[in-house]
């Protein structure tokens, strides 16, 4: 097993998704992809005594889920503010939330769930919903740019438009989102990337020179402001999907089917 790469034991987890929570960054202690948090935070059984003045709970009662109930009931009402996402609303939020969003349940989202060995496998939409219905995370990053010149555009269907408008990509090494970005020449700063096929994206685009990688929040913002200051580095990046990226793909794959059909027949 140690001579194997990326081999190791496999964690079962307690709770649904728990892998691809921690790989998102939903711990106090790391980042997106696993990477260095740069300060660490506060875990479920520290917040209650933590001081906290405002909470968010996404789809969470700590009251009736969490260990020391009677300490985050203290914590909930101390706290000058509880913003709340929840698909049903318990006698805890009801008395403690200052606001609740509501919530989709699963059968409602689009998305993945990260099983134990690090496979993603993909989640349908089940139930739809209102056209004007907003996503929960659309509502929170909203609430979060007010007042700033950041737009939160939610869900679209034409990333090949702002992708064409855009200067630069920040994203997870996610393949179809590589492929895409080589396509429109867009330059790219990848972070968060996910343990496995992603971190191997990643290394393969900085490598070749179309992409920064950043490992931490701090590598983050520095690469961030050193690309959007720099237009010769964002040049460079274009040139080196120019370099690679291949527009006739599919018919040489077409093309080589073909010929190994006729090879066989």
């Amino acid at each position: 097993m140690d001579t194997t790469d990326e081999a190791g034991l496999i964690e079962v987890p307690a709770g649904t998704n728990s892998r691809g929570l921690r790989e998102v960054g939903c711990l106090p202690n790391l980042g997106p992809g696993l990477s260095d948090a740069g300060a660490t935070g506060l875990g479920a059984a520290e917040i209650p005594g933590g001081g906290m003045t405002t909470l968010l709970l996404f789809q969470s009662d700590p009251i009736r889920t969490h260990p020391d109930p009677e300490a985050w009931e203290q914590a909930l009402d101390d706290a000058t503010g509880v913003v709340a996402f929840a698909d049903f609303l318990t006698p805890a939020l009801e008395e403690h939330a200052t606001v609740v969003f509501p919530a989709e349940s699963y059968a409602e989202k689009e998305g993945t769930v990260t099983h134990p060995d690090g496979r993603l496998q993909r989640v349908r939409q089940a139930i739809a919903q209102a056209a004007e219905h907003s996503q929960s995370a659309e509502i929170f990053l909203t609430r979060l740019a007010r007042g700033t010149s950041i737009r939160v555009l939610g869900y679209v269907e034409d990333v090949r438009r702002l992708m064409a408008a855009a200067d630069l990509l920040v994203t997870k090494a996610g393949g179809m989102t590589l492929a895409e970005a080589m396509a429109a020449e867009l330059p790219m700063l990848l972070y968060g990337s996910l343990p496995g096929q992603e971190r191997r994206n990643e290394r393969f685009a900085s490598r070749a020179g179309i992409a920064l990688a950043a490992r931490s929040r701090r590598d983050l913002r520095r690469l961030l402001e050193r690309a959007l200051g720099e237009p010769a580095l964002l040049e460079h990046l274009r040139d080196g999907s120019r370099r690679l990226r291949r527009p006739d793909a599919t018919r040489r794959i077409v093309d080589a089917v073909l010929e190994h059909c006729r090879q066989l027949s």
